[in-house]
């Protein structure tokens, strides 16, 4: 399989890591949960997985695991 995207190694200077999206929605899902919207929760950490997915195909790790989602909110 071909790499997708650019490897980490080939960033050019200056370019925003991504790792301060996966603090923001840390604590968006922590909130969630302290608050008891349920629902927001399970959606933040689907989008934390998607996240972290993309993030690796982007990066260029050749087979990153795609994450599992849930049912649909009601």
């Amino acid at each position: 399989m071909q790499s997708l995207g650019r490897r980490k190694l080939d960033r050019p200077e200056g370019f925003m890591r991504h790792d301060w999206i996966f603090d923001v929605l840390s604590d968006l899902h922590a909130y969630a949960e302290s608050n008891d919207l349920q629902e927001l929760a399970l959606k933040l950490k689907e989008t934390l997985a998607m996240a972290r997915w993309e993030v690796a195909l982007a990066d260029g790790e050749e087979f990153p695991v795609p994450p599992r989602l849930s049912r649909p909110a009601h």
